[in-house]
Formats: C-alpha cells, sequence, structure tokens
C-alpha cells in the first residue's frame, strides 16, 4: 500500500518563507553546524559500505558540477529514442580488443551465441522454430567523445520460421556509451572505456548477451544500483531544471516505509516550480557546482515541512526512488528519462559515478 501526499503552492509558500531548522526527536532547534556536519559524514559513511573504498572521492570533494553540452541536431533526433523509455542501467569494465570496426563479426558472433541458446533450452519459452538475429550498429550522431567516437547499439530481433509473414518482433535494445570527453580513450593501447550500458527487453535475453560480452571482452559487468546519496544528489542537481515548451513534471520522493503495517512506501509530491525556488534560495546561482551542504540543506528543508505537517521524520526513512521534470531513477538501477535536452546530462553524472568506482591506477589513465 502506498501513501501519497502532495505540498499544495500554498503550503510551500509557508516552508519558503520559514526559516530553516534541524528536527530533532520532534523538536523544532536552530539549524547546528555540529549536526549537519555529522549528518554529512553519515552520509558519507553509508556511501563508501555501499560502493566501496573507491567511491570516497564523492564524500572528500562534496561537489559536482553540471554543464550542459549543446547537442547537435544529429544528436538530438537520436536521444529522443532514448526518452519517455524504462531502460535497465548497468555498469561495465573498460572492454578489452573492443573496435567499432567489427561490429559485424560481433553481431555474427552473437547471433550464434543466441541460436545456440536457443537449441539447449536456455531461452525459455522458445522452441527450435523461432530464429534470433543480433546486429551491433553504431549509433550514429550520438558521439560521446572529442575525437568523435561513436556509442554503439545492439539490437536482438526473434521470428518464427515456419510464418513467413511474420515481422521479427525486437527482444532487447542495449546501449553502450561513454558520454564524456575522454571516456573512449584506450587504456595501456587495448582497453576502451565505455561504462555505461542501458538495456530494455527480455530479462533472458539480457543475460545471455552479458555474459557473452563479458567473455567476448574480458570486462565485467553488474546492475547498477544507487544508494538514497546518490537519489539525493539527483533531486538537488535536477529538480530545479524545467524543460521548455513542456509541463514539467512534479518532483517526487518515494521512500521505503520501515516495518508498519499496511504502508509499503510514502511518495512525496511537490510542484516543480515551487521546488525550483526552494533550489535557487540554497544554492549559488552563479555557480555552475554543487556543494553537499546545499544538498544537504535542500533535503533538510524538505524533511523539516514535511514534518510540519504530517509529524513524520523522512530522515527515518530510506529514499528508494526520485522523480524530476526530467528524469526518474530508483535504487535498483531503473530509469526513465523524460526530456530530450537532458539526455547528455542524465548520461554523464552515471558516467561519473561508473568510473569513480575504479581503481585509482585506472581513474588517472582516462
Amino acid at each position: 500500500m502506498e501513501s501519497d501526499t502532495t505540498l499544495t503552492s500554498a503550503e510551500t509558500e509557508q516552508w519558503l518563507t520559514t526559516p530553516l531548522t534541524q528536527i530533532n526527536d520532534g523538536q523544532a532547534t536552530a539549524t547546528s553546524g555540529v549536526l549537519a556536519s555529522r549528518r554529512s559524514a553519515a552520509l558519507r559513511r553509508q556511501k563508501s559500505r555501499l560502493i566501496g573504498t573507491a567511491s570516497t572521492k564523492i564524500g572528500a570533494s562534496r561537489r559536482r558540477t553540471r554543464t550542459p553540452r549543446i547537442q547537435t541536431e544529429p544528436e538530438t533526433l537520436l536521444a529522443a529514442e532514448l526518452v519517455n523509455k524504462t531502460w535497465s542501467i548497468y555498469k561495465a569494465s573498460p572492454l578489452y580488443s573492443f573496435s567499432i570496426n567489427l561490429l559485424k563479426n560481433y553481431s555474427k558472433s552473437l547471433t550464434v551465441e543466441l541460436e545456440a541458446a536457443i537449441k539447449k533450452g536456455v531461452a525459455v519459452g522458445l522452441d527450435s522454430e523461432t530464429t534470433c538475429k543480433a546486429t551491433f550498429s553504431v549509433f550514429e550522431g550520438f558521439a560521446y567523445d572529442q575525437d568523435g567516437a561513436q556509442s554503439v547499439k545492439l539490437s536482438v530481433s526473434a521470428k518464427r520460421k515456419q510464418i513467413s509473414d511474420n515481422e521479427p518482433s525486437e527482444v532487447l535494445t542495449l546501449l553502450l556509451t561513454g558520454r564524456m570527453n575522454d571516456a573512449s580513450k584506450s587504456i595501456s593501447g587495448s582497453f576502451t572505456c565505455c561504462p555505461v550500458m542501458l538495456t530494455r527487453g527480455q530479462v533472458m535475453f539480457t543475460d545471455i548477451v552479458m555474459a557473452w560480452m563479458q567473455n567476448q571482452f574480458d570486462c565485467s559487468i553488474y546492475r547498477m544500483s544507487f544508494s538514497q546519496y546518490h537519489l539525493a544528489w539527483m533531486v538537488a542537481m535536477w529538480a530545479g531544471i524545467l524543460p521548455e515548451n513542456t509541463s514539467p513534471k512534479s518532483v517526487m520522493l518515494v521512500y521505503s516505509v520501515p516495518e508498519t503495517e499496511g504502508v509499503d512506501t510514502l511518495t512525496l509530491s511537490i510542484n516543480p516550480h515551487d521546488c525550483k525556488r526552494l533550489w535557487v534560495s540554497v544554492h549559488n546561482a552563479d555557480s555552475s557546482s554543487f556543494l553537499e551542504s546545499e544538498v544537504h540543506t535542500f533535503h533538510k528543508s524538505l524533511e523539516l515541512h514535511f514534518y510540519q505537517h504530517f509529524k513524520i521524520h523522512l530522515s527515518c526513512m530510506q529514499l528508494s526512488s526520485i522523480g524530476t521534470p526530467i528524469v526518474f531513477v530508483s535504487s535498483e538501477g531503473k530509469m526513465k528519462m523524460y526530456s530530450v535536452e537532458h539526455v547528455d546530462s542524465v548520461l554523464q553524472l552515471l558516467v561519473d559515478l561508473i568510473v569513480e568506482e575504479y581503481p585509482d591506477r585506472l581513474q588517472e589513465s582516462l
């Protein structure tokens, strides 16, 4: 069962004009630098536990930058293929001996692997009368580095042999991209860094493709997950963005409710214009960087306002998914982008999060 709470404009007006305070055991007191410091340290410790020691660089810097890049017309058209669709996010280690010139060879090899899986009965629900075809192609115009390196798209289609007029149906779409200035730079001459992998389609085909890629390119591929630390940063970075020529979606924060009978989640929904006003009030408009202190103040303001109205401590719950006018992201690694203009910014953050998990020596070579 879900609980949905929407803040009205009048309520938010009161919230925006109320001095920021820190809630502690049900009592409102002045914000304490010591408490804020403890909270930030706790967040950093939590993040280190969830994504490893290499991730401490986020906690150490406590800063992110949102630098918009002007997309060309071909890029905008291709980005439209990615929006309003639910994607699963995977992270990949550098690929060994990957070459953009061998995509046809990769297509043939993966097709053979899929056909073998069907014959072995690995592909549940498909019989020997089903044929599969894998096609790797360059995602033309969607370059992700200054040298023009392209993202790669994989399409897997299935068709029944005995039905001649049956059109092949796409059962899996995969996009392999870097979306960073030097993401495609070769490492030690043989490795290529394309850390973000987006998939959409049937799970059994995804598993077969992932296994083939790990064997083919001697890499590791894992499902991406996000801690509430990550999600908190995403809300703060993107809550103040309102796409042009469209009615923006509400800002949503979905919390998992612990050990409460009859209620599994609690959803806080905020008018995007009001949320932008809050962000502007805590963020330095002259800076493209986002500080951890600003993120902390932003979320503490939300928690305080919610407590004043409903007497519920959001800080006692787990932030499990977030929605902004440009993207929805869940802790399980699901994502749905809404704005073509901001596809680049969303993918850039994903790249940053993944690369920060790489060992220090590998990061230095990028």
